[in-house]
């Protein structure tokens, strides 16, 4: 589950009820809040054993981030049609 930050009722995060697509470790979309087109990240299931290691790993929240982020291609990004 991504961590998520949104103002109550601005409609601004929707958790989708199904799974990401085969492949995939998370699909997330970001829209914009007064409507038009938006990004779609796509994290492939192939960075797994990474994200696993450093969760293991790096106990200290700021260098877990710092490690992740660090990943040259931890996501795909596409434009979303609204």
């Amino acid at each position: 589950m991504p961590a998520l930050s949104a103002s109550p009722g601005q409609g601004s995060v929707q958790v989708a009820a199904e799974k990401s697509p085969p492949g995939t470790f998370a699909v997330v979309v970001i829209r914009p809040r007064k409507g038009g087109e938006g990004l779609k990240y796509t994290v492939p299931m192939s960075h797994m054993a990474k994200l696993g290691e450093i969760n293991r790993a790096i106990q200290d929240p700021l260098a877990r981030y710092n490690a992740v982020m660090g990943i040259g291609d931890l996501f795909v990004v596409e434009p979303v049609a609204k």
